[in-house]
């Protein structure tokens, strides 16, 4: 999650043009690097993560997304944009190649001139993520339009600046052809909204918490905490390890170590019958 495909190639590169390109495997990093795209890298795992965008980031001012034009390209372009939300100094950018191409289908067919169009004219991150969301639909339609920025608004609350948040808005209402005051008035409605269920999510949270510690005094059981569960992987890695006995010696390992009462009767349960596997089961 950590890691890129090809960056110890690429970071010279990077650093040298100002920018990056995103790819999705390690083939299409391979067909960029033997066709002149010496900046190209993937993520070492099937989605990108915080941490390859921060990786990118100290090496180049610009990430692009380099994807194919597919359904599944188009998607993980949104992903990895929502994963750069609130990454300093680092601006994003798409470009789709066209007919669903990877890279090496694209330059087996076109030219460096012809990719250095698409990289003119490569989308910046917002403009995207609009054109992804409001594509072949009716915008006239009301609930069509209410799903539309309900999409967008999310994106833009998860910015934590209020610049930044001021001119998505500014943005989202060009693009759409929409009256800048009921956009800002319609995503200050979503954030109550927002603010609303996570508070009920809290209090559910709340009252589950409390019915679970109701059950648990009801029917005489106990749940276990963090330190419990790891006194009972210790038991039952003594239970496999051949020279348990030997060891416990030696760590004068004794009852009075554990924690949890019933965990404790069970060690010296487990200790005085040679940790036996099949009487610690029972």
């Amino acid at each position: 999650s950590s890691v890129l495909y090809g960056i110890q190639f690429a970071k010279d590169e990077m650093k040298k043009r100002g920018y990056a390109f995103l790819v999705e495997g390690y083939m299409d990093v391979i067909a960029c690097h033997k066709n002149g795209l010496a900046n190209a890298v993937a993520p070492c795992g099937t989605a990108v993560t915080r941490e390859q965008l921060k990786l990118v980031s100290r090496y180049c001012g610009e990430i692009i997304l380099l994807l194919d034009g597919d359904a599944a390209g188009v998607k993980g372009a949104v992903r990895a944009l929502k994963e750069g939300v609130n990454l300093e100094d680092i601006k994003f950018s798409v470009i789709l190649l066209p007919k669903g191409m990877d890279p090496d289908e694209y330059f087996k067919e076109n030219q460096m001139e012809d990719f250095e169009r698409l990289l003119e004219n490569r989308i910046e991150a917002f403009d995207f993520c609009i054109e992804y969301k409001s594509k072949d639909v009716d915008l006239k339609d009301y609930q069509v339009l209410s799903g539309v920025l309900k999409f967008l608004f999310e994106y833009i609350a998860s910015w934590e600046s209020g610049i930044t948040r001021e001119l998505l808005l500014q943005r989202l209402s060009e693009k759409l052809s929409l009256n800048l005051g009921t956009v800002e008035q319609e995503f200050e409605r979503f954030l109550g909204l927002m603010k609303n269920n996570f508070v009920e999510k809290e209090s559910e949270s709340s009252d589950e918490k409390q019915k679970i510690s109701e059950d648990s005094e009801n029917k005489n059981v106990f749940l276990l905490d963090a330190v419990s569960r790891k006194e009972i992987d210790l038991i039952l890695y003594l239970l496999f390890y051949d020279k348990s006995e030997e060891l416990v010696e030696q760590c004068e390992l004794k009852k009075d170590f554990f924690s949890n009462q019933a965990i404790a009767d069970l060690y010296d349960f487990s200790r005085e019958n040679h940790f036996s596997k099949e009487l610690f089961l029972e």
